[in-house]
């Protein structure tokens, strides 16, 4: 099995992102990339025509800068992005206008932009809110609305509730010394 590693970019191994491209043009190849000891995923995906990414592992990505940069096709992210140990995520879905699920699994601490992705659904929201633990997250001004929704974690997940006890998902990110934003 072959891996991957060090700096990727395409300005420093544009053979490697000719061929990245191709792999993920859909229906062109519906393998899982074994991406379990890349830690520099940025800009790995720019500009994917996908409309679903591909199977791909990030328990080891440590920076994820416009990762997804420029990917407007894109509605879903299938497995949830391990951001245990990423540090960096500016512009990671700029340009993902289209995007709708998208999960992550750790901590997040950090910054992450998705206010062009005006599409996203409750349960990304909510799973992006949960792994907060420092930062700004900005959303798009078209799902403000999910800002005053009322929120409870409940077996170790963020879920909507109507219980008298819940609180809204503003309060939530504030209460963990987040800040939320709609731009």
């Amino acid at each position: 099995m072959s891996y991957i590693y060090g700096n990727i970019s395409p300005k420093n191994h544009p053979l490697f992102w000719d061929g990245m491209k191709y792999y993920y043009n859909a229906g062109v190849n519906a393998s899982r990339l074994n991406t379990s000891r890349l830690t520099d995923f940025s800009q790995f995906f720019r500009g994917g025509t996908f409309v679903d990414a591909p199977d791909f592992s990030t328990k080891a990505m440590k920076r994820a800068d416009n990762m997804f940069v420029s990917c407007g096709n894109m509605r879903t992210i299938p497995l949830p992005l391990d951001c245990t140990n990423c540090t960096i995520y500016s512009n990671m879905f700029s340009g993902c206008s289209n995007l709708r699920e998208v999960s992550f699994v750790g901590t997040i601490n950090g910054n992450i932009n998705l206010a062009s992705s005006q599409h996203l659904y409750v349960d990304s929201v909510l799973s992006i809110c949960f792994c907060y633990a420092s930062g700004t997250l900005t959303l798009s001004n078209a799902i403000s609305n999910y800002a005053t929704m009322m929120v409870k974690v409940v077996n170790g997940k963020l879920v909507i509730s109507t219980d008298p006890d819940s609180i809204t998902l503003a309060q939530y990110m504030t209460d963990k010394g987040c800040i939320l934003v709609f731009s």
